[in-house]
């Protein structure tokens, strides 16, 4: 009868030995797990900052751009606005230079004709 309440007190004391070693691991593996749960929150964080981070890093960028290309439209504007400038200047100058040339190409004709009549006025 000892020997069966020893046996029997053996095995209770080897399932409570196996149900502790059991919870005891069941601890370090929960443990573990909130672990690797906070561990990606943080990376999660991390990398939500450095995407932000990067998204106005962008948005500066972006916003440079578009200051930038701005600029350069206006300074075209005003280079279009000089050079339209310049060639209706240049088509007044031509025209001038166009009547001149008439003008002379007639007196031109002019003295011709005169000089022909007159030559014909001496031939006679």
């Amino acid at each position: 009868m000892q020997q069966r309440e020893s046996s029997a007190y053996e095995q209770v004391k080897q399932a409570v030995k196996m149900t502790e070693e059991a919870n005891f691991e069941k601890t370090k593996a929960l443990v573990h797990c909130e672990q690797l749960g906070n561990e990606i929150i943080r990376q999660r964080e991390r990398l939500e900052r450095e995407l932000f981070a990067q998204q106005d890093k962008r948005a500066g960028e972006k916003e440079a751009i578009r200051e930038e290309m701005k600029k350069e439209r206006e300074e075209l504007s005003l280079k279009v606005i000089s050079l339209s400038e310049d060639v209706a200047r240049l088509e007044a100058q031509l025209e001038r230079v166009m009547r001149e040339k008439n003008s002379i190409e007639n007196q031109l004709q002019g003295a011709q004709n005169q000089l022909c009549c007159q030559q014909t006025e001496v031939t006679k």
